[in-house]
């Protein structure tokens, strides 16, 4: 005699398709979970570049800033001494 209780016919079917219902449930959890991850690593890259981009931004702005401030003091300062030239040629 057999230790095992007899499953009637079919049955095994049912238990079959139940753990493959079951698996797909966690597989499609799981697919969601890491869809979920992938999500927010490269959501969290694309601030990332966006921030390193703007800082760039901000660099270059700021050394063209400086440049044309320089720029002007220089053309000031020729503008005065054509203007001191012109003075002194009017007087002498």
């Amino acid at each position: 005699m057999h230790s095992r209780p007899i499953i009637p016919a079919g049955r095994e079917d049912l238990k079959m398709e139940l753990w493959i219902a079951v698996a797909a449930i966690v597989a499609g959890v799981a697919g969601v979970a890491v869809g979920l991850v992938v999500r927010g690593v490269l959501s969290t890259q694309s601030v990332k570049s966006a921030q390193d981009k703007s800082a760039r931004i901000i660099a270059e702005a700021n050394a063209r800033q400086k440049d044309l401030i320089l720029e002007a003091k220089d053309e000031k300062l020729r503008l005065q001494r054509e203007a001191e030239e012109e003075a002194r040629a009017k007087r002498g």
